[in-house]
């Protein structure tokens, strides 16, 4: 199976259980960066088949416990992981501790699928009660229920002891709110790992053995929520921070010049007892990340006998005790300085089964959200707020998913999927098993779309009901005109008569006719594009008030100097381009590990996305992508969101190596979306892992590129439409998939049928 491969771990959506999180309690250790993508620093590859290829992924492994804001000296991982448990004695059947005095009833946490459905039922019910409201509201709701606000925009701080459950209740939360996950030690070590200004000081402050300044720490926290579309428009979760009564005196007061002030802290309670049964008998899978515990958790059987068990060596009875100690003796002060300033604190008892936590904690966080909403207006004013801006440049709408992974879990998406995929396959003729996955990104017909012209120049396509729809300002002929294409290339004016009957070849719209200048142009179209929200042609909750420049398709991205020498033809509104079919760009960067010896890859990192993303949560991505935005070269972008995204060092990004354009079409509600992606290859260390530095990936796991291309095979509902387009340029690129291979040339076609020539004109 696919996901055998993983061993860079487990994300917390779909662990079993999340223990690992009680180690050290510390913001910069390994149970910290579980939150949310998964932990960073496992000490083997899961499999001898990647030993004897001499891979040997691992990650940076150092250690910092906030709890005191002292700073330890960086170890590797690696050397307190062993297949020997520690003392007191321990096996994958009995744990190290057994408390005498147990006061909580018997529980075992429930299966992932069981987690999956508890966090999908009880959102769907908020989401019922919200529609209804909103409804009666008199609102005109959104196209599809991605983009709808079940809550006002919460802000959430979860704290708790060692092995209090944090790293299980929080990704529930997430799942059902939307909200980001942000964790301090992950971000910490994302900014050492990137080598940013910040991380070379947090890395000298730690090699000099001093404090941890609260400014820096709370400042990079700040940065990371107001730079994140998902937690602007979606809330977010700060996950075991504070740490100290210091930290929660500058973050809970409204006047706080950090802007974090939580709108409830919820504490997650376990008895001490019970937080020593969990540390002391917890395991992990070294194969896929997840942990286990003889007695909440039991591993399967053949886990169990699979010698892949491992054990922290640090997880004894006295570090144990002191990480409880350190917890109870910041709590008071931590609660005091939250209840000062009115916020609502929240104990909850964790000592049961987690969905039953869940449940207790999702209806204390909608009660206090519908507070929320009466107090800001209700929720048109709500809307106001959520769609009225917003960058949410990756965010924008794409290929539909063959299945929602906030709905159904994988097994049954690819149940289900493969039901489909049976009842229309055609026995008696071959195809390629990768057709399916570029043809799903190039549904469009170029009969229904007319070119769009700025000058003589074209830059998009606009689908006939759009154009229909234009009638009244083509008549005016001010904003927008109809041109007759000619065989010659020359072209007519089209009569009054002819303007509404569209359906004729040849026929283009040209955007402001009359203007020459680019900010003339610019006008005329933002005034157009108003008027068409005011009539209810654009949706009023597309327009993200973001200009996006506009050139021929011919000459594509232009930044930086290239741009400047070449400025725009216009520049339109970012909501409103997809009804005019001008191509959006991103990128997209595979990270392969290669055999040392014939320097081919071998293997490849493989991102899944968050599950608080807006658009194919859980889904499977490249290591680093992303939207691009004006100013940046495709290379800057890219260097930027591998520090961002992956927290690569600066002398990995150096080695980025650009690979070409994948373009593809298909046809939306709105009309007709072209979407460009410029690829890059990097090299990446056999030593390094990727560690998620903004909250947008679940985890990061490698897998050898054969194995990469059965998944992208045999489960194509798990991966994000266009991410599967580019392993599959990898894999052609690279010489995994075949000339002789069935439907080389149909693929090879419609991963650049986007820009193709056969329906390219951009001069007239």
């Amino acid at each position: 199976m696919i996901l055998r491969m993983r061993w860079a771990c487990s994300s917390l959506a779909w662990t079993v259980v999340m223990m690992a999180l009680c180690h050290e309690g510390g913001a910069f250790g390994p149970a910290a960066l579980l939150l949310p993508g998964g932990l960073r620093w496992c000490s083997k590859p899961p499999l001898l088949s990647f030993r004897s290829k001499g891979l040997r992924p691992r990650g940076l492994g150092m250690t910092m416990s906030l709890a005191n804001t002292t700073p330890n000296v960086p170890v590797d991982v690696r050397e307190l992981e062993s297949t020997t448990p520690p003392l007191p004695h321990r096996s994958t059947t009995s744990s190290g501790y057994r408390s005498e005095t147990r006061t909580w009833p018997d529980f075992q946490y429930t299966s992932s699928a069981e987690r999956r459905s508890c966090a999908v039922r009880l959102s769907r019910d908020i989401f019922e009660r919200s529609l209804a409201e909103q409804e009666e509201a008199g609102l005109s709701l959104p196209e599809t229920s991605d983009t709808l606000p079940a809550l006002p925009l919460m802000k959430i701080v979860l704290i708790g002891g060692p092995c209090s459950g944090k790293g299980t209740i929080a990704p529930l939360l997430s799942q059902a709110l939307r909200t980001r996950v942000v964790s301090v030690g992950q971000l910490l070590r994302g900014e050492v790992r990137s080598g940013t200004v910040r991380g070379a000081k947090v890395r000298e402050v730690m090699e000099r053995g001093e404090l941890l300044q609260d400014d820096l720490v709370l400042d990079l926290v700040r940065q990371r929520v107001t730079d994140s579309w998902d937690a602007q428009q979606n809330g977010w979760q700060l996950v075991g921070f504070p740490r100290t009564p210091e930290q929660a005196r500058a973050i809970a007061s409204d006047d706080s010049e950090y802007g974090l002030k939580p709108d409830c802290v919820i504490v997650l309670q376990r008895p001490e007892e019970l937080a020593k049964e969990f540390a002391l008998g917890r395991m992990t899978d070294s194969a896929t990340g997840k942990t286990f515990h003889p007695d909440y958790a039991p591993p399967p059987s053949d886990v169990a006998a699979s010698g892949r068990l491992v054990w922290r060596s640090d997880d004894t009875t006295e570090v144990v005790a002191r990480r409880i100690h350190e917890y109870n003796s910041n709590l008071q002060g931590i609660l005091d300085e939250f209840e000062k300033e009115g916020v609502p604190v929240q104990l909850f008892d964790n000592a049961r089964s987690e969905c039953d936590t869940f449940a207790d904690i999702i209806k204390y966080v909608e009660d206090l959200g519908r507070n929320k909403l009466d107090k800001e207006g209700g929720w048109e004013e709500v809307w106001r707020k959520r769609y009225g801006s917003g960058e949410g440049l990756s965010d924008l709408p794409d290929v539909d998913p063959l299945c929602d992974l906030m709905d159904v879990g994988a097994e049954d998406c690819l149940y289900n999927w493969s039901l489909d995929s049976d009842a229309d396959r055609d026995s008696a003729a071959p195809t390629s098993p990768w057709l399916a996955a570029v043809r799903r990104c190039n549904t469009y017909s170029p009969r229904d779309f007319v070119p769009v012209l700025i000058g003589n120049y074209q830059v998009g396509w606009s689908s006939r009901t759009f154009v229909e729809e234009l009638a009244p300002h083509l008549l005016l002929g001010r904003a927008v005109e109809l041109v007759q294409l000619l065989d010659d290339k020359t072209e007519r004016k089209v009569t009054q008569e002819d303007m509404l009957d569209i359906k004729g070849y040849g026929l283009a719209m040209r955007l402001a006719p009359l203007q020459n200048a680019l900010q003339d142009r610019t006008d005329t179209l933002a005034a157009l594009v108003q008027e068409l929200v005011d009539e209810g042609i654009i949706s009023k909750k597309s327009i993200r008030r973001e200009l996006q420049d506009v050139r021929p398709i011919s000459v594509g991205f232009l930044a930086g100097e290239a741009g400047e020498a070449q400025p725009p033809l216009l520049k339109l509104e970012r909501g409103a381009m997809i009804h005019f079919g001008v191509p959006s760009y991103g990128i997209h960067v595979n990270g392969y590990v290669a055999n040392p010896t014939t320097h081919r890859p071998e293997a490849i990192w493989i991102a899944q996305r968050s599950m608080s993303k807006a658009t194919y949560p859980g889904m499977f991505d490249q290591v680093v992508a992303g939207g691009q935005p004006a100013g940046l070269s495709f290379l800057g972008n890219c260097a930027k969101e591998c520090e961002e995204e992956a927290s690569l060092p600066p002398h990995v990004v150096r080695a980025l190596v650009s690979t070409g354009l994948i373009s593809y079409k298909y046809t939306t509600r709105k009309g007709l979306s072209t979407k460009v992606l410029a690829t890059f290859d990097i090299r990446m260390p056999q030593d390094l892992v990727p560690a998620c530095g903004d909250g947008e990936v679940e985890d990061f796991r490698l897998w050898t590129i054969e194995e990469a291309l059965l998944s992208v095979r045999e489960q194509l509902p798990l991966w994000k439409p266009n991410s599967a387009l580019v392993m599959i340029d990898f894999g052609m690129r690279h010489g995994f998939i075949s000339p002789d291979d069935p439907g080389y040339a149909e693929i090879s076609h419609l991963l650049r049928a986007g820009l193709c020539n056969d329906d390219l004109r951009s001069r007239f």
